[in-house]
């Protein structure tokens, strides 16, 4: 490796006479010091012949000094040589860092939590405060993620990564469930610290263990009898799910209620363990409920905590913040005269709300509260796990009406229904009047299988005007939308949101689907041309050119392609990608330009 800017030291290693007995040079004497060139090499003065030693005092910027010793001869070689020569070889070191940091969780003895292997679930991730460049040329982006750091047993972590000089944060990814994810970024800073230390040691949040705040909250109930009437005095015990003893007991009040305070995040039992007897919730069979939905959507809402509680007016609710849940009211689910489609749609309501927040589709504002709760994303995402979109629940809803079995949920479970008014659903959701013939044969379709799921192609669908069509082809538009191709009974052809069919998507969506595909061609000349400038030894040297960033992401997303599939979290994932952000950012502002030129055309023509 050549070196630069690095001084050396030549002493003389034993005394040094010339033929004549004259003593040039004594043992230990410094003759000479060189500093080395650009090109990473040094040339001493003319010295007499003998031997020397050549020592390193100062190493090159961001390098550790060598402390090893070069001794070199200086011999006759003949009286032809005017000046004979010899030479020694140096290498130095970069300097290292050594980041590190050490994490502790707070521990709950009563609940058992703390104590058992939680650290392995906690991951942080060093990133780049800035933009660097490697020692080979490589950028390193601002906030690239550099690695992903583990905990040991003790909970310790070190980076393994070797990093440039410069500036980094170390922020927590994952931690586990019964704890807060830190969003706190710690600044670490890799400056060149001399060149007498080969590793610094940089230790995360100046050395001091980082901890997690844990999670608690509250579990609330009520105690009835076999009538409906609060039951007071009834000792409620807080269990383990696999516990045989209670970690906490209360006493239901006067009006039957009964709470638990301070409990950490987790999945617990409640049940009475003393006289006065009483109703006991069966979570189980509405846990089963949500796993079915599990199954259908290939979510994980299971795993969330199942709160049954007193909400108020309000019968379900979703979590959309940290502490992700679900809660449900006690005193509907527990009514006697409430029946079982009102309580699954409740759930698959709440479940929806679930959906939209893991796939992404609306961004919240505030606390809990979401713009547009209950808008089009919402009702997409009740058509997946078969609630009604057109109820909210409350208990102003079911006071003043109990719903059947027919009605709660017959558009989206057709093979659990009794009968269907069919005509008076369509006529509610499609625009134009839709006769009893029609709506006869839809009802055949709506029993053979599901509408709402993604189109594909050879699949029937009905259109309030047109009637029935053949769908010919299907093209995602992004994650949670789909443009339809569909043609007619009567020879027509359309092309349709899958979010609605009753809209008729004009020739926009067809511009933007072809600007779309024309970006992706560009993407692929600027792949091309990367690897064109890569391969040829008179360019090679340029393909690190920042220019060329934007080609080598495409080129390593086209070797990584993310494909859709039927799953909302798959199209996020696809959609994330730099090709499909790119490509949907360029036909956004193309439909624009060109609908402004076709209906400048179509005035003046």
């Amino acid at each position: 490796m050549l070196t630069r800017r690095a001084a050396y030291e030549i002493k003389v290693t034993e005394d040094i006479y010339t033929p004549d007995g004259t003593l040039r040079c004594s043992a230990g004497e410094v003759v000479d010091t060189v500093t080395t060139g650009a090109d990473g090499t040094a040339e001493s003065k003319p010295l007499y012949l003998g031997k020397y030693e050549i020592t390193e005092m100062k190493a090159p910027d961001g390098m550790v000094v060598n402390k090893d010793a070069h001794t070199a001869e200086l011999v006759y070689a003949g009286q032809e040589i005017e000046i004979t020569e010899t030479a020694a070889s140096f290498c130095n070191d970069r300097q290292k860092a050594r980041i590190s940091l050490s994490k502790v969780l707070e521990q709950n003895k009563q609940f058992g939590i703390g104590m058992n292997n939680e650290l392995s679930a906690v991951t942080f991730g060093v990133y780049a405060a800035e933009e660097l460049t490697a020692a080979d040329g490589s950028v390193i982006p601002a906030d690239g993620l550099i690695e992903i750091l583990s905990l040991d047993e003790n909970g310790k972590a070190v980076l393994k990564s070797d990093v440039p000089f410069g500036s980094y944060y170390v922020k927590e990814i994952s931690t586990d469930s019964h704890y807060i994810l830190s969003d706190e970024k710690y600044p670490v800073t890799f400056a060149y610290a001399g060149q007498e230390i080969p590793v610094v040691e940089l230790a995360v949040n100046d050395g001091k263990s980082i901890t997690n705040e844990m999670i608690y909250g509250e579990i609330h109930g009520m105690k009835k009898d076999e009538d409906g009437k609060a039951l007071a005095r009834a000792t409620i015990g807080l269990f383990l799910t696999e516990g045989t003893e209670p970690i906490l007991t209360t006493v239901s009040a006067e009006d039957g209620s009964f709470s638990f305070t301070g409990i950490p995040y987790g999945e617990y039992v409640v049940r009475e363990i003393a006289a006065p007897e009483g109703y006991v919730m069966d979570e189980a069979h509405y846990r089963s409920i949500i796993r079915k939905l599990d199954e259908k959507t290939g979510l994980n809402g299971a795993a969330l905590p199942i709160a049954f509680n007193s909400y108020g007016w309000f019968l379900g609710h979703y979590r959309y913040v940290e502490p992700k849940a679900f809660g449900f009211n006690r005193k509907f689910f527990n009514d006697s005269t409430t029946g079982e489609a009102e309580v699954i749609d409740v759930i698959r309501h709440e479940y929806a709300h679930y959906y939209v927040d893991v796939a992404h589709l609306e961004r919240y504002i505030g606390h809990s509260r979401r713009e547009t709760s209950h808008g089009d994303d919402w009702k997409w995402a009740c058509k997946m796990v078969g609630a009604d979109p057109t109820r909210c629940h409350n208990n102003s809803d079911s006071i003043s009406k109990k719903w059947s079995l027919t009605d709660a949920i017959a558009a989206y479970n057709a093979d659990d229904v009794v009968e269907f008014d069919v005509l008076a659903y369509l006529n509610k959701w499609h625009q134009a009047p839709v006769d009893s013939e029609t709506a006869s044969k839809t009802l055949t379709r709506i029993k053979e299988r599901n509408p709402y799921a993604y189109y594909e192609i050879g699949d029937e669908i009905l259109h309030p005007k047109r009637g029935f069509g053949i769908v010919e082809d299907a093209i995602p538009h992004d994650y949670w939308t789909q443009k339809i191709y569909v043609r007619f009974e009567d020879k027509s052809d359309g092309v349709f949101d899958a979010n609605d069919i009753c809209k008729i998507v004009d020739g926009v969506a067809v511009i933007q689907v072809l600007c779309h595909e024309i970006y992706h061609r560009y993407q692929h000349y600027q792949v091309n041309l990367l690897q064109a400038i890569r391969d040829n030894s008179d360019t090679a040297k340029y393909a690190n050119l920042l220019l060329l960033d934007t080609a080598g992401i495409y080129e390593n997303e086209s070797s990584n392609y993310i494909s859709p599939d039927d799953s909302a979290i798959s199209y996020y994932m696809y959609s994330s990608q730099r090709l499909e952000r790119d490509a949907e950012k360029y036909s956004n502002a193309s439909v624009v330009d060109y609908y402004e030129q076709i209906c400048s055309y179509l005035e003046s023509n």
